[in-house]
């Protein structure tokens, strides 16, 4: 049915053809701010939570700025790296809030944030006057600026709202348990923002540990704090304000984290000094330019909405959640609120999290992924050596800081594996070869290692995997011999070690025990109702994690170019999709927009969209995910659910490499069209649907790597470009048409239907 063993597909030769040099443009000219601008999000009054706040950052600080009722706007203030401590394994640290504070009661305040300029602007109407502002946070500086403008007779005044200077996790469990339940008003006790004026008195009985004093001054109109935690890591704030004009002033702040004994503020207080000389007007320009470069990477075209709302809600919130020279991405980026969950999640989170990044053309946001994978070799060995001392095995507990401390691997054996795949992914789609031999291959050698201690083999000379959980089903209450989730990145890693080892020459000792492992082990426990969860145990209920079915999806180590293979991944997609009796599902939205690409992967364009809206149905307005906050990935993975609809790229086999370019076209999406979308082996695709057919696909080749393609077209496609290119067509098992193009490095193709007469100018169309 399935094998593990890394075989070539099979193809039957059918045609070679040589297409006739023909140039072409391809324009690609989009005016982003119309397009973004159809998506900004707009509020007729201030959102009145955390579920409905807008939202900035520059992948370091940022803030989400509502207006509880009856109060004036705030900003809630993060920043990626201030930690509690770093000597174990810390988690966030809360900062707090700068308040607009006004003599006279709030009418009315709109506002709007403006994705295309990232920049929020509002005012605020009261009985006395008005205020307009608007408001960024430069990538060039840490700060953020705030320029406001006062007409009548109100005055305002921006005050920092400090919160107590311990971890998310800490002031939950402290409030849950201690704070007087009869001064709630609500039936029911919610914690849903840390900065309740409720808690404010409450907060000066916490004990001594959880109130540390926070040191503060003055230098030259411009107010600092410095505030260390417990465990003796804390933070530098500075914050000051300009008069430009009668009524008009500025407003800039900076938050640096400190490092346990450095008590400096003199970097935010120089921050914002600099900032007030350089002027709002001066910073946004330079601001603006950046992030229509940043958008300017990509683009899809497609006619629903609602979707594409959602989607460039994401692209622009992954330039502010994380940047390439910032911290790992944990589960909140700069965006801190009330959760248990306030580090890095290995067991699905952080995976795609960077999945969904890579996806979107932006491999440069993946380095800090790579840094604390590359960094902290000692802290994967450490993970490992209570659980084994075989020599060199490497795993991750489920969490780690962004330092990369973390626990021992006693459960979930194969998340050091599932995230070290995402390191291949970027190397695979960078193009680089010898970061994939110098890096990738070490970690993936040391992941096998940890692995071949979890097999045990019977008495058939058959491997098994020791009794694992398959994240997160039943609770993770139950174990399970050979889940799923330990054969398929098992199952992959020895595939694309093996070929490593190969294609490099570098005649690794181990290889003979790979093989020997692959050929022995166990296939994945399947039965009539498709993937188990692992032997003899079914997938019986509802649930929202895809665990037991990685050997499907993401490593696709199932071969669905077979049609045996295709409906055992069908079926079991399906199993895991069905709904319960009362018509619901077990989920949330990493569920649904897991459900998307499978749907994408299986073929089912509608069905990849109904998914895709379930998931944005699931989450806040904003598009944070709820109601248990704040799982940033869960909601940034919308977008690899619209690109799989567009281009896929994933491979059985590491030898390989495929392109399926408009694999799942909706129905209802007569006219779509993408631009520079990245797959594996470097290439950069383009294409353009239109009444419900293929118009074009260009494919720019960053690393010569070999070019095979499946599209949608009714006979061999014509290819043009600066030279010939000869155009190779063969069959899959499954029947499929693969075009293969002797593409080379640095050379672009276009590929357009036989029938259709070349023009010199093809058009990325806007069709959204």
């Amino acid at each position: 049915m399935h094998t593990h063993s890394a075989i070539l597909t099979s193809l039957t030769i059918l045609i070679s053809s040589i297409g006739f040099a023909k140039e072409y443009t391809l324009d690609t000219s989009i005016d982003y701010g119309q397009v973004l601008g159809r998506h900004d999000m707009v509020f007729k009054d201030a959102p009145a939570s955390y579920d409905d706040c807008v939202f900035i950052g520059n992948g370091m600080i940022g803030s989400t700025i509502w207006a509880r009722p009856g109060e004036a706007i705030h900003w809630s203030l993060g920043r990626n790296d201030v930690y509690n401590t770093r000597e174990e394994r810390g988690s966030r640290l809360l900062i707090g809030n700068l308040s607009l504070k006004l003599q006279s009661p709030v009418v009315a305040q709109p506002l709007r944030l403006s994705l295309h300029k990232a920049e929020a602007s509002g005012s605020i109407q009261t009985k006395k006057g008005s205020v307009e502002w608007r408001c960024i946070t430069p990538q060039s500086s840490d700060v953020g600026l705030i320029e406001y403008t006062m007409t009548g007779k109100e005055k305002l005044e921006i005050v920092f709202e400090a919160l107590p200077p311990v971890t998310p996790g800490q002031l939950n469990t402290y409030l849950k348990e201690n704070f007087p339940k009869e001064n709630w008003p609500a039936k029911k006790f919610k914690i849903d923002e840390y900065g309740n004026p409720l808690f404010t008195a409450f907060y000066k009985t916490l004990p001594t540990a959880m109130r540390i004093p926070a040191k503060t001054g003055t230098e030259g109109g411009i107010h600092w704090t410095t505030q260390f935690c417990e465990k003796g890591q804390g933070y530098a704030f500075a914050c000051g304000t300009k008069k430009l004009s009668s009524g008009r002033y500025l407003c800039a702040y900076s938050i640096d984290a400190l490092a346990k004994g450095d008590d400096r503020h003199d970097t935010v207080v120089q921050r914002v000094n600099e900032a007030l000389q350089q002027g709002y007007e001066t910073i946004a320009k330079e601001h603006y330019q950046w992030w229509d470069a940043y958008y300017q990477r990509t683009f899809v075209s497609f006619p629903d909405n609602k979707i594409a709302r959602y989607y460039w809600i994401q692209l622009y919130k992954i330039a502010c959640a994380t940047r390439p020279d910032g911290v790992v991405l944990d589960e909140m980026g700069p965006w801190v609120r009330p959760t248990m969950w306030d580090r890095v999640w290995w067991n699905l989170n952080i995976q795609i999290a960077y999945n969904s990044i890579i996806s979107c053309n932006r491999l440069d946001y993946c380095e800090p992924f790579i840094r604390i994978l590359n960094e902290n070799m000692e802290s994967w060995r450490g993970s490992a050596a209570p659980i084994t001392d075989a020599p060199g095995a490497l795993n991750v507990g489920r969490t780690t800081d962004i330092y990369g401390n973390t626990s021992a691997a006693a459960k979930e054996f194969s998340n050091f594996t599932f995230a070290i795949y995402y390191y291949w992914m970027y190397c695979r789609s960078l193009g680089d070869d010898q970061q994939l031999k110098e890096k990738v291959f070490p970690f993936m050698k040391g992941a096998a290692t940890y692995m071949m201690e979890m097999l045990e083999k019977d008495s058939d000379g058959i491997y098994h995997v020791k009794r694992d959980i398959s994240p997160e089903y039943m609770k993770c209450k139950t174990d399970y011999l050979s889940t799923n989730y330990d054969l398929g990145p098992l199952v992959w890693n020895l595939n694309a070690l093996l070929y490593l080892n190969k294609e490099h020459q570098l005649n690794d000792p181990d290889a003979a025990v790979w093989q020997e492992v692959l050929d022995n082990l166990i296939p994945f426990p399947a039965d009539e109702t498709g993937l188990l969860l692992g032997e003899g145990s079914r997938f019986e209920e509802s649930h929202r994690h895809y665990s037991h079915l990685l050997p499907f999806y993401p490593f696709r180590v199932i071969d669905m170019s077979t049609q045996e293979n295709f409906d055992l991944c069908k079926k079991s997609f399906e199993r895991w999709a069905a709904p319960k009796p009362d018509g619901k599902r077990s989920w949330n939205a990493f569920a649904f927009f897991g459900a998307a690409p499978m749907s994408a992967w299986l073929g089912d364009g509608d069905k990849a969209v109904e998914y895709l809206h379930g998931g944005i149905d699931w989450t806040a307005e904003n598009t944070f995910f709820k109601p248990a906050p704040p799982a940033i990935e869960s909601v940034l993975c919308q977008t690899i659910g619209v690109h799989e609809m567009f281009l896929q790229s994933k491979t059985t086999h590491p030898e390989d490499t495929l392109l399926r370019i408009f694999p799942a076209m909706p129905s209802t999406w007569k006219n779509a069209s993408f631009n520079r979308l990245l797959a594996e082996g470097a290439f950069e695709v383009a294409g353009k649907w239109k009444d419900g057919k293929i118009v074009f696909a260009e494919i720019t080749s960053k690393a010569g790597k070999p070019c095979h393609v499946i599209a949608p077209f009714d006979q061999k496609p014509q290819a043009l470009g600066k030279r010939d290119f000869t155009v190779t067509e063969s069959k899959n098992p499954k029947g499929e048409t693969i075009y293969a193009i002797d593409l080379k490095k640095g050379e672009s193709v276009l590929l357009v239907p036989l029938k259709s007469a070349p023009v010199a100018t093809y058009r990325i169309a806007n069709d959204s």
